[in-house]
């Protein structure tokens, strides 16, 4: 357990001591502008309100954002793993400490990234007048009252495909957990990457399966759920027009569930079968 942690402490100082950090800053200043402060004038505009899992859900269900964020993640982890499994690197470590090590480091950076772009939403939403646990008038009644505003303003209000289709708290439950499993995925393709000797690849994966999953947003269609960016949006498991599910929750946690676990298997079979110093 203590290399474990060993092993997380000098990964952690190696990613958050980097300027790319400020990424994640800048991308929170973006989302303050383009949506969180155009939400509040309106708020206070039309005397509505928010509820409190609203601009967080609203900041995941855009889909520049949704591509944006693992984007981030991975430009951040860049660097990853700093913990080389060379000769020396053995004296301290065994390669099944190495590979559980930096996947406890993944699931840690991934989760805290999650943690700081929640807790940007929550300082936004102590401004704003609270609809407590349930949807808020703004996000039920907007679209309708103030009309000439809303086509405006159309992005800042959730879908109906949302809205109808669950609490706040199970919408935000739902993305905020499989944007941290997806997180993970990311990370771990960079772990592949590096027991393959192929660290670029893996950081190649991971941005090119970000950009087929964000293209994959703009279309429709069974094929679009092997791509696990698209399982993000709770909204695209629902079908209002047709008035049907077109794919239940549940198969979402499990296909990014399965996809952790396939790649954690790959990781550990190929470190089995990797000699000292071919990682990188």
């Amino acid at each position: 357990m203590v290399k474990l942690f060993y092993i997380l402490r000098n990964e952690l100082a190696g990613t958050f001591h980097q300027t790319k950090n400020l990424l994640i800053l800048f991308f929170i200043v973006v989302v303050y502008e383009e949506t969180y402060t155009p939400m509040a004038q309106l708020l206070a505009q039309t005397g509505m309100e928010a509820g409190f899992y609203e601009p967080f859900i609203l900041m995941i269900h855009n889909r520049l954002n949704i591509i944006a964020i693992p984007l981030i993640f991975v430009s951040i982890v860049s660097a990853f793993p700093h913990c080389r499994l060379d000769y020396f690197g053995m004296i301290r470590l065994n390669k099944r400490r190495w590979l559980a090590g930096e996947i406890l480091f993944v699931t840690v950076v991934s989760f805290i990234v999650v943690c700081l772009l929640f807790i940007a939403s929550c300082i936004f939403f102590m401004k704003l007048p609270d609809a407590g646990a349930h949807w808020g008038t703004f996000m039920e009644h907007f679209p309708h009252e103030f009309r000439e505003l809303y086509e405006q303003n159309q992005t800042l209000i959730l879908g109906a495909e949302v809205l109808t289709q669950g609490a706040p708290i199970k919408v935000f439950a739902y993305c905020a957990l499989a944007m941290w499993m997806y997180l993970i995925v990311m990370g771990l393709i960079m772990i592949a990457g590096a027991a393959c000797g192929k660290r670029l690849a893996g950081l190649a994966v991971d941005i090119l399966l970000t950009l087929a999953g964000g293209a994959a947003l703009y279309a429709d269609g069974m094929v679009c759920w092997s791509l696990p960016l698209y399982h993000l949006m709770y909204g695209n498991h629902f079908n209002l027009f047709f008035a049907k599910v077109k794919l239940p929750v549940w198969c979402s946690f499990a296909y990014l569930g399965a996809l952790i676990a396939a790649l954690t298997v790959f990781c550990a079979l190929k470190l089995k079968k990797m000699e000292v110093g071919e990682a990188s």
